[in-house]
């Protein structure tokens, strides 16, 4: 699983020491030296600590302030309880993930391996968000599938729900792939075929599984 860099945990914690009641309305973005910071805050004084307290990490060279001065009245409890439940689902990376929540929007940012990741964090969000608009930052890293793995196809089609995936194996060739083993019925068939061939990196799916 992938994890937050040093410098991303180094930003965090910056954050939450510099803005005790805001930080948790505030996301950032990590690339290359420059942070990019978006969300809410109260006011001027708020944007000005945030920006202080990252310019002091080693590594930081600017900091993109794209944060907005208005109303931040948002429920402690919101946050915590859509983390409590990316944190419940074993296939989300929820550590991969930074949420920005303010009145109006949830602003959903990083990177995640798959796209069934991204799908099963949204469903979440969008389930607990009330009367929020979502917004949706989060990336699906194409550099992370680079090389197909038997064992990320594997748990690709384990983590549909609507899968008996027991008896299913997978066969890579490269970027080919050939799905064996055996489903009840012709709709899981289709369904197994339809997830590899949306996988990041697969190129020609020949579907070999029988119905038994």
């Amino acid at each position: 699983m992938n994890r937050m860099s040093l410098t991303e945990r180094q930003i965090k914690a910056a954050l939450e020491q510099a803005l005790p009641l805001y930080h948790d309305r505030v996301c950032f973005e990590w690339n290359d030296g420059v942070v990019t910071l978006n969300g809410t805050v109260e006011d001027e004084e708020i944007k000005r600590l945030a920006e202080t307290a990252l310019s002091k990490i080693a590594g930081v060279t600017s900091v993109i302030d794209n944060l907005s001065v208005g109303e931040t009245d948002v429920p402690d409890n919101l946050k915590k309880e859509i983390i409590r439940q990316l944190k419940g689902k074993m296939e989300i990376p929820a550590d991969r993930i930074r949420l920005c929540i303010t009145p109006k929007t949830i602003e959903v940012r990083g990177t995640v391996k798959w796209n069934y990741q991204k799908k099963a964090a949204l469903e979440i969000i969008d389930a607990l968000k009330e009367t929020r608009a979502v917004l949706d930052y989060l990336v699906v890293d194409n550099a992370l599938n680079t090389m197909l793995r038997k064992e990320d196809i594997l748990e690709v089609i384990r983590a549909h729900d609507r899968i008996t995936s027991e008896d299913i194996n997978v066969i890579v060739n490269g970027s080919n792939i050939i799905i064996v083993g055996s489903v009840p019925d012709i709709a899981q068939q289709q369904l197994a075929q339809k997830i590899v061939q949306e996988i990041p990196g697969v190129g020609n799916v020949r579907n070999a599984l029988l119905i038994h």
